[in-house]
């Protein structure tokens, strides 16, 4: 099982892997550029389950605010297309 960490700037949505070796200097980009953790690490089988139990919690809506669309930007290729539809 994997952990992923959420964070969000000007309505885009990212995650990074904190298994990952490069995930504390991505985290630091990330942060430097204005993105903000949207909660703690979430431990899920993929990103897909960890962008839903983020979305069950009713964190995720609450943490967004008022943004109605947003974009989801990530560096690994994965299809993630129709989760936020």
């Amino acid at each position: 099982m994997a952990t992923y960490h959420f964070f969000k700037h000007e309505g885009i949505l990212t995650y990074l892997d904190t298994s990952l070796p490069s995930y504390s200097g991505e985290r630091q980009q990330l942060l430097d550029q204005g993105f903000v953790a949207l909660t703690n690490p979430i431990k899920a089988q993929t990103p897909s389950q960890a962008l839903g139990l983020l979305r069950s919690e009713g964190e995720f809506q609450q943490e967004l605010g008022e943004h109605s669309k947003f974009e989801l930007a990530t560096s690994v290729p994965i299809a993630l297309a129709g989760l936020l539809g």
